[in-house]
């Protein structure tokens, strides 16, 4: 017979033990719950602020009743305490729904709500040093060092996304483009890349080398004058690594096991191949290098999307579009892949609103449920 004393000792310890560590664990999980709700709030709102939702599957329209929407409100409210004021303001907006006033406070509303949650989601780069750039690996220094198409700005964005110098890739890429073999598609076929796709609106290449097998290539022509919204492409470059870096910490964050995100890295063009701008060329400072996660074909992957995805596959979705703010979310930016797993590769607007609806049409009509309930309920209580 084991003695009192002893059974008591054992509890006491247990006691103690869960006082200390459930305090940390409930904080989070309240924490992480106030996000989803806000991200769902959110979500809820600026499909309300659509004067006609446009929908042409045959899937039913995710609505929210009053009770679930004021669920939602009570849990991010826990986030921070001044979205009481968005709150009335939502309340001022079914009060006056079809009245001028009513939807400016709809809009209040929204903008006050995705100010928050961004704020919630931004976590401290560890990795970067925004002055420490005598640091930053050779390749990049020399590249970087007099290049007249790199000024302060651009050298700043860039700078925390830059391939690191201990990667194998740099020689080889140094090797790939010492001449100028982004030029025009004659020159980058003629330097031996196979160029796999034309992206049509934000006119990228994708292109793989045989010298860099695993990888690809996200390039501007010189000879490609057209920008998509205005804004150069080695901004879209910087976009595209911050969305996935982002979504990289919450899957390490969160233990995620069934979605990946590719590396995704920034090199700089050495200076000394830039041509001179032209009417006809605009010559391009970087390029992109991407892990290939070697995706499924597009019918197996819509297959994937409705026959393999299960409750839990669906539980991580929602917490990396809460957590990771926003992209495109159909299967065509989160294709399966063959090891296995769901790969974010479209990441070019990490502070996008959260998109709750894309996948919907995909799923089967289980795990459509499921997901709406999810969404509905800003997660799992």
């Amino acid at each position: 017979m084991i003695p009192l004393k002893k059974i008591s000792l054992c509890y006491l310890t247990l006691f103690l033990l869960a006082t200390t560590i459930s305090p940390l664990s409930w904080a989070q999980e309240t924490e992480d719950k106030a996000i989803q709700a806000t991200a769902s709030l959110l979500f809820h709102i600026n499909e309300e602020l659509q004067e006609k939702i446009i929908d042409d599957s045959e899937t039913a329209p995710l609505v929210f009743d009053e009770t679930e929407v004021e669920q939602l409100w009570h849990h991010a409210i826990r986030l921070d305490s001044s979205l009481e004021a968005a709150r009335q303001n939502y309340l001022l907006w079914k009060a006056n729904c079809d009245q001028p006033e009513g939807v400016e406070c709809l809009r209040t509303c929204a903008e006050h709500l995705k100010s928050t949650w961004l704020l919630a989601n931004e976590t401290p780069d560890e990795d970067f040093n925004p002055h420490s750039y005598k640091f930053l690996n050779t390749y990049s220094v020399q590249n970087l060092a007099n290049n007249p198409l790199i000024n302060k700005t651009i050298q700043k964005e860039i700078s925390p996304y830059l391939i690191p110098s201990n990667s194998r890739l740099v020689p080889i890429l140094e090797q790939l483009f010492s001449t100028r073999v982004t030029l025009n598609a004659t020159t980058l076929t003629q330097g031996g890349f196979n160029i796999l796709r034309r992206q049509p609106r934000s006119f990228i290449i994708l292109a793989n080398h045989p010298a860099t097998p695993g990888y690809l290539f996200k390039l501007y022509l010189d000879t490609e004058l057209r920008m998509k919204q205005k804004t150069p492409g080695w901004r879209w470059f910087a976009r595209r690594c911050s969305g996935a870096k982002l979504v990289r910490k919450v899957i390490a964050k969160k233990n995620i096991r069934h979605f990946v995100v590719p590396k995704k890295y920034i090199y700089v063009l050495p200076p000394s191949t830039i041509p001179a701008k032209t009417s006809e060329i605009d010559p391009k400072p970087t390029v992109l290098v991407v892990e290939d996660m070697q995706l499924v074909p597009k019918e197996l992957n819509i297959a994937a999307w409705r026959n393999l995805v299960t409750p839990q596959i669906l539980d991580e979705l929602y917490a990396i579009i809460s957590r990771a703010n926003g992209s495109s979310y159909r299967p065509d930016n989160i294709p399966f892949s063959y090891q296995g797993k769901f790969a974010f590769i479209d990441t070019e607007y990490p502070y996008r609103n959260p998109d709750f609806k894309s996948i919907r049409p995909y799923l089967s009509p289980a795990m459509c449920k499921y997901w709406d309930d999810l969404v509905k309920k800003g997660g799992h209580e």
